[in-house]
């Protein structure tokens, strides 16, 4: 049980406390016969907003850092695949002006070029995962700094 009571001095030096529903009434110090006010209780620490603020930023900035790292690791794992399959293909046949086909036998540069677009997403959306995470990191120092109180 919390000490709810609330304690001040006289002007000669005598020490006192009342309880809550006393303040802002008068008493008498016995010591110098004074009339003393009682004080008020200091009020309640107020709930530290900045702090509630940063955790439901952190909160935020968690789940988006997650869900960018988790595109950016399939991106890069689709354009590996479409790099993979490019350079493996065999190509197109395609026909000469006389009609004849030939097999072409050149990697298939459209994968090529999409697979090299993909994994480059990839990275990017790894480097803004990070980016995100060091973000988390400041605001979790922001709120450790912003909550004390000297």
């Amino acid at each position: 049980m919390p000490d709810d009571r609330i304690y001040f001095s006289c002007a000669c030096g005598k020490q006192f406390f009342a309880t809550p529903d006393r303040a802002g009434g008068m008493t008498t110090c016995p010591e110098c016969s004074r009339m003393i006010l009682i004080p008020h209780p200091p009020p309640a620490e107020p709930p530290d907003e900045l702090a509630a603020a940063v955790d439901g930023f952190r909160s935020a900035l968690d789940v988006l850092a997650l869900a960018v790292a988790i595109a950016a690791a399939i991106g890069m794992l689709a354009g590996a695949g479409l790099l993979i399959a490019g350079c493996a293909s065999e190509g197109r046949s395609s026909p000469d002006m006389f009609g004849y086909t030939y097999a072409v036998s050149r990697p298939d540069a459209t994968l090529i070029l999409a697979g090299v677009s993909s994994f480059a997403w990839g990275l990017l959306g790894a480097l803004a995962a990070r980016v995100l995470y060091r973000l988390y990191d400041l605001a979790g120092a922001l709120g450790a700094r912003g909550s004390k109180r000297d």
